[in-house]
């Protein structure tokens, strides 16, 4: 009997528009509510491989982090293990992107070529070695629309530099690092991005009517000029 006005209770909700999933909402939320970072480690059914993964929501329009996500050549400029990005070649949905990231030292620092795949109409962005210092390294973004000034964005990434790279540290716990570290900068950069934009000025439009020749009601003689009109032919028999 419990179960089945439980059930009618249901019917009833979404009947009048609200969403069920609502009375079932996913416990993480409220803290990502709140602005945390919520990150662990996944198994990909394909590779086998422990991909970090992450989520979080931005307080901001989807079109805004989208922007922010694929401008490549700011990365350096706010990504923390970035030291240096150049876009390569452009065609269609795709980018090749060439991109320097920071070793500890004394090593010197990684080089990669990513090719980036980007589907706006999904809101995903997905990416993969091309050729490199790595042995594999891959990720994507996925883009949703929560309302008019929120996104929430999930974001996974593996890396394995090989084999032979500090072999006592778990290679979960690294990707899982900088899943952490990379949203923490774009969220940090998405909301730079909102102050910005709150403060530009509005653009004036100036009218495109002439001044008045006239001055408080005298007339502007800077604009008419100060020479009298031409005498008339009578005037000039006279």
């Amino acid at each position: 009997m419990l179960k089945t006005l439980v059930m009618a209770a249901a019917l009833l909700l979404a009947g009048v528009g609200i969403p069920v999933s609502a009375q079932q909402q996913d416990p993480d939320l409220a803290r990502l509510e709140k602005g945390t970072i919520l990150v662990h480690s996944e198994k990909d059914p394909a590779s086998g491989d422990r991909v970090g993964v992450g989520k979080v929501i931005f307080q901001a329009p989807l079109e805004t982090a989208w922007a922010v996500i694929t401008d490549y050549v700011s990365y350096p400029k706010f990504v923390s293990d970035v030291r240096e990005l150049k876009v390569e070649k452009k065609e269609g949905n795709q980018r090749w992107v060439r991109m320097k990231l920071k070793n500890v030292w004394p090593f010197p620092d990684y080089n990669l070529l990513l090719a980036i795949d980007e589907s706006r109409e999904s809101g995903s962005i997905r990416f993969q070695l091309k050729e490199g210092d790595f042995t594999r390294y891959y990720g994507s973004w996925k883009l949703s629309r929560l309302d008019q000034s929120r996104t929430m964005a999930e974001y996974r990434l593996f890396q394995y530099v090989g084999w032979w790279w500090f072999p006592l540290v778990p290679n979960a716990l690294t990707n899982n690092s900088l899943v952490s570290s990379h949203l923490n900068n774009f969220q940090k950069r998405i909301s730079d991005v909102q102050i910005e934009n709150s403060l530009a000025p509005e653009k004036v439009i100036k009218p495109f009517w002439r001044k008045s020749n006239f001055k408080d009601g005298k007339e502007d003689k800077s604009k008419t000029g100060s020479q009298k009109p031409a005498p008339s032919p009578e005037e000039q028999k006279k």
